[in-house]
Parts: C-alpha cells; sequence; structure tokens
C-alpha cells in the first residue's frame, strides 16, 4: 500500500497509474500573529476559523474570525495573499 504524500515532495519515479485525492487538510499553515480554532483535519471545501493568538487584540476591520477554505487541489488551505491584521 502507498500512502499519498502530505505537502511533501513527490517520489523519484513517476507512476502513472497511481493519483491522490485529498480529502482533508491535514495541517493548518503557519499564519503570523493567528491561531486555530477549528478541529484537524478539515474536509475538502470546508472551512477552518482562526483567531488572534493575543486574547488581547481583536481583528480588523470588524473582530471577527479569519476562515480558510481547506483546498481540494492539494490538501492545503487558501491563504489569501493580504490577511487581516490584529491589534
Amino acid at each position: 500500500m502507498l500512502e499519498c504524500p502530505t505537502n511533501e515532495p513527490t517520489y523519484g519515479a513517476s507512476i502513472g497509474w497511481l493519483s491522490c485525492v485529498f480529502t482533508h487538510c491535514a495541517s493548518f499553515p503557519a499564519l503570523s500573529g493567528f491561531a486555530p480554532i477549528s478541529p484537524l483535519p478539515t474536509p475538502v471545501g470546508e472551512k477552518a476559523a482562526f483567531r488572534c493568538d493575543n486574547n488581547n487584540h481583536v481583528m480588523e476591520p470588524d473582530g471577527g474570525v479569519l476562515e480558510l477554505t481547506c483546498n481540494t487541489a492539494d490538501g492545503t488551505f487558501t491563504v489569501p495573499g493580504t490577511l487581516p491584521v490584529c491589534r
């Protein structure tokens, strides 16, 4: 039984009949200033929530939470180019 890599380099040889289908995100991205509040693993297509890692800070502009979607293509979370600010 071969196991699909979880965001790791690919195998040295090409195996044409083998394909990996990601069903969950197994780890959170490292986001400076944010801490996850959702459990792992997160099913593909669903969102995980993050809060400011300092309990005395709030997320601007609305004080809510950051939600990231688990990506179908590679089992990682889609991170926007610009993150909210915690203050």
